[in-house]
C-alpha cells in the first residue's frame, strides 16, 4: 500500500496522541515541570541564591508537550476528516487542517494558562500568608546551603526545603522566621534569642 496523504494524517494523529499520554506519564513521575529553569536542593545540595521567582513569573508555554501533541492529534483527525468524509482533494485538506489545528490548540494553550493562572494565584496567597510566620528547622541549614523546616499551615504541619537570608548556618533544632517564599523553597532568618526571651516571659505574665 502507498503511504499517502490520509496515512500522513494517521501518523500524526497517532504520533500526538502517543506524545501527550508518554508527556502525561513522565510528568506524573518526575513532578511536571512549571516552566522555569529552577536549582533547588534540599539536604545540602544546589541551591541558586540569585533565582527570585516572583508572583506572575510562572506561565505555560505555547510550545509545551501539551500543545505541541494537541496540534498533531489535531492536525491529523481533521486531515482524516476531510479525506475520508467530505472527500476534500489531498492538498488543499493540508491548508484545512492546519487551519483547524491551529486553532485547537490555541483554545488548549489558552485554557491551560487559565488554568495556570488559577493555580499559581491560590499558591502565591498561601505563600503570601507565611510571611512573618515562625517555623523550625528540623535539618540543619548549612552555610550558603539549604536545609529544611517544618511550619503551620491550616492546622497542618509541614516540611519544606529553605535557607538562610543572611547565608549563614542555622543548627537544629532553632526557631526561624519565614521571610520570602521562592517557589517552593523559604528563605528564612534566626530568630533573635532577645526575642525569644521576651516572648517567653510574656507568655510567663500571660499564665500567671
Amino acid at each position: 500500500m502507498d503511504f499517502g496523504y490520509f496515512h500522513f494524517y494517521m501518523l500524526s494523529f497517532f504520533i500526538g496522541l502517543m506524545y501527550a499520554v508518554v508527556s502525561a506519564i513522565l510528568g506524573g513521575l518526575l513532578g511536571g515541570d512549571v516552566g522555569g529553569d529552577h536549582d533547588l536542593g534540599v539536604g545540602g545540595h544546589d541551591f541558586d541564591p540569585s533565582l527570585h521567582l516572583e508572583p506572575g513569573m510562572v506561565h505555560f508555554s505555547p510550545l509545551s508537550p501539551t500543545i505541541i501533541a494537541t496540534f498533531l492529534a489535531a492536525f491529523g483527525a481533521t486531515g482524516m476528516i476531510c479525506i475520508e468524509v467530505f472527500k476534500v482533494p489531498e492538498f488543499p485538506s493540508i491548508g484545512i487542517s492546519v487551519g483547524v489545528a491551529l486553532g485547537v490548540s490555541t483554545v488548549m494553550f489558552w485554557f491551560m494558562q487559565w488554568v495556570f493562572q488559577k493555580t499559581q494565584g491560590s499558591t502565591n496567597i498561601e505563600s503570601g500568608c507565611l510571611v512573618g510566620e515562625r517555623a523550625d528547622v528540623i535539618t540543619p541549614i548549612p552555610e550558603g546551603g539549604v536545609g529544611e523546616i517544618a511550619y503551620v499551615v491550616r492546622g497542618t504541619r509541614q516540611n519544606a526545603p529553605a535557607r538562610s537570608v543572611d547565608g549563614h548556618a542555622i543548627e537544629s533544632p532553632a526557631e526561624v522566621e519565614i521571610v520570602r517564599v521562592i517557589g517552593s523553597s523559604f528563605v528564612v532568618r534566626r530568630v533573635p534569642t532577645e526575642g525569644r526571651a521576651t516572648e517567653t516571659r510574656i507568655d510567663n505574665l500571660r499564665e500567671g
